[in-house]
């Protein structure tokens, strides 16, 4: 079982709301084009649209090619159908999506992503918070994408899973050191072994 990527970004724009964001991309016509059309076929939406009161209470924006967009209150949740392995493992995909992500930054006017899979625990109202909650509890970066370990349902996760909220992570997890790099003009840090990624501007 593969688990999906998510992307985390800051609201720091007034005018960063689901609605707007909704007029944007659909007056951008090339705003993802290259995974939507990668993933049109996998996915059951083929329009973007908007659901402004889901079960979670978040206004959601949902697209064509694997794409969810959540809107929280001071962060912004973009969800990808791309396995978190393929986001470490296969350059294309990895650049065709942090591509789309940078568009997202720009929007919200984050000046950090923070890159992850569906199942990554992680707390704070912000990016900052959420960043230093990780470093603290699933701890520092491996030094290449390489490094990156997809998750599994089983061993490590579990034990990460049910940890979720205390104080204590599982003792299994690595804590190798960072390496910075950059892609489209964006700084990167990688985390593993439970994976997320930051980005600064």
């Amino acid at each position: 079982m593969s688990t999906d990527t998510i992307a985390l970004f800051d609201i720091t724009l007034e005018q960063a709301t689901a609605e707007h964001l909704l007029h944007v991309i659909t007056m951008q016509a090339d705003f993802a084009t290259a995974l939507i059309d990668r993933y049109r076929s996998r996915w059951r939406v083929q329009t973007w649209s908007l659901d402004p009161s889901p079960g979670n209470g978040d206004p959601t924006l949902w697209g064509p090619g694997g794409f969810a967009i959540r809107f929280r209150e001071r962060t912004v949740e973009l969800y990808h159908m791309m396995s978190f392995g393929t986001f470490t493992s296969d350059l294309w995909r990895r650049d065709a999506l942090r591509q789309t992500c940078a568009d997202i930054a720009r929007f919200t006017g984050s000046d950090r992503v923070i890159y992850t899979h569906e199942l990554m625990p992680h707390e704070g109202a912000d990016l900052h918070a959420i960043a230093i909650w990780l470093q603290t509890n699933i701890g520092p970066p491996p030094p290449h994408f390489r490094n990156c370990m997809p998750p599994t349902i089983t061993g490590h996760m579990r034990g990460i899973l049910s940890q979720f909220g205390k104080d204590q992570i599982n003792d299994r997890l690595r804590k190798p050191d960072a390496k910075v790099e950059r892609c489209h003009g964006i700084q990167t840090t990688l985390y593993s072994q439970i994976v997320y990624t930051q980005w600064n501007v």
